[in-house]
């Protein structure tokens, strides 16, 4: 009794899942061909179930692998044109289960990405195309945790970065292809957060660039400047991306002989802005400029001295553009040349001098351009020379 159960049983399984084979092709002929796979016939529906392959029109194979009741199931190869292998890719009731491989054209491997239903699990590994390992990561159910590291081309440590929860978080390190380190600083939820540190590429290990701090992604705090030598370059406070109050740049300690390290510039932001008064000095600490800017522009009377203190010109401005009367000077102090501006053109007469007072040349402006004749004079005041357009051309 219970053998004739058994047989009859089987043979109900058999003809509810008998397999069918399936053909389709790119041509009315049926002599180019698409795909074949099998079928079985379940609660009335055809459904895939055994081998699946399907060609490109040149012939070559484009996919292979196997249907388990209707869903991708086991180990599946995808091709290029050319028949070489793009992908091998493992299935598990039609989700993606193990090791996926993604190669170039040549052959050569590309990327490794390990699976657990159908998310990235494990670690991640991708390749340059001659190669060299261009990154490591680690996944865990489709989630970033734990150390990335990135690679140069040339083989080197380009980057070292740290997630949680698919977020950096953490030290970040980065590093220049010589190997030496390009960056440090911290991340919190994915941004910048504390002490970021900057450093010189083609100088001794170690040697920093700039020091500054962030606080929530934006710069806040002191941020410092270095020359290559060590000695600070600069420095300035923010307030939330934008420099705020004193700036100040130095010389460094190997470009002056007289003052060590002195001030180069030193004047006042606000918003990101210079405003108020400005000053440059030389290497020996003497006063080179003065002025002020308003809304990061040059207004105001302007002064600019020579290193032995003598002013050497001094003029105004007004929203970045020259106007009004400029001077000039000699290194002896004696005026050299001067004359008016007009929206940063010159305008009128300009007169250059003698060591003695006496007028040297005259020009005459119209809109920047020369109004000849261009006059000249002998110390005693006499015109020795006045020239027109055609002959200045000649």
């Amino acid at each position: 009794m219970n053998k004739s159960i058994i047989f009859i049983t089987l043979l109900f399984c058999n003809s509810v899942f008998a397999q069918n084979y399936f053909t389709s092709y790119y041509d009315s002929a049926k002599t180019i061909l698409k795909e074949k796979y099998q079928v079985i016939k379940k609660k009335r529906k055809e459904i895939k179930h055994g081998t699946y392959e399907i060609y490109y029109e040149n012939g070559k194979l484009w996919q292979k692998g196997l249907f388990v009741n209707d869903s991708l199931d086991g180990y599946w190869i995808d091709n290029y044109i050319d028949g070489s292998i793009n992908q091998e890719i493992n299935y598990k009731n039609g989700s993606l289960e193990g090791i996926t491989k993604t190669y170039d054209i040549t052959g050569q491997i590309l990327q490794i990405e390990p699976y657990k239903n159908n998310l990235l699990n494990g670690k991640l590994i991708i390749y340059y195309t001659n190669g060299i390992l261009m990154e490591e990561s680690e996944y865990n159910m489709g989630i970033l945790n734990g150390k990335t590291i990135s690679y140069l081309e040339n083989g080197k440590i380009r980057a070292i970065r740290n997630f949680k929860n698919g977020i950096e978080e953490g030290e970040f390190v980065e590093y220049f292809e010589n190997e030496k380190i390009k960056e440090k600083s911290f991340k919190v939820k994915g941004i910048y957060d504390s002490l970021f540190t900057g450093y010189y590429k083609d100088f001794k290990d170690g040697d920093v660039q700039k020091k500054c701090y962030y606080k929530n992604g934006k710069l806040n705090g002191l941020f410092t400047g270095y020359y290559p030598s060590g000695n600070i370059m600069m420095e300035c406070n923010y307030i939330n991306d934008n420099i705020e109050g004193q700036y100040i740049l130095y010389f460094d300690v190997n470009d002056t002989l007289n003052l060590k390290g002195g001030i180069k510039e030193t004047g006042l932001y606000k918003n990101d802005t210079k405003t108020g008064l400005w000053k440059s000095f030389y290497p020996n600490g003497k006063l080179h400029t003065i002025g002020n800017f308003v809304n990061n522009l040059l207004d105001g009377e302007w002064f600019i001295y020579y290193e032995n203190d003598v002013l050497k010109q001094c003029g105004t401005f007004l929203n970045g553009t020259e106007v009004g009367a400029w001077n000039f000077y000699t290194k002896s102090g004696k005026v050299f040349y001067e004359g008016k501006f007009i929206d940063g053109k010159k305008e009128g007469t300009w007169l250059w001098y003698y060591d003695n007072g006496k007028i040297w040349k005259e020009i005459k402006y119209i809109g920047n351009s020369i109004q000849y004749p261009v006059k000249t004079y002998d110390e005693s005041g006499k015109c020795i020379e006045s020239f027109k357009q055609e002959e200045d051309n000649k």
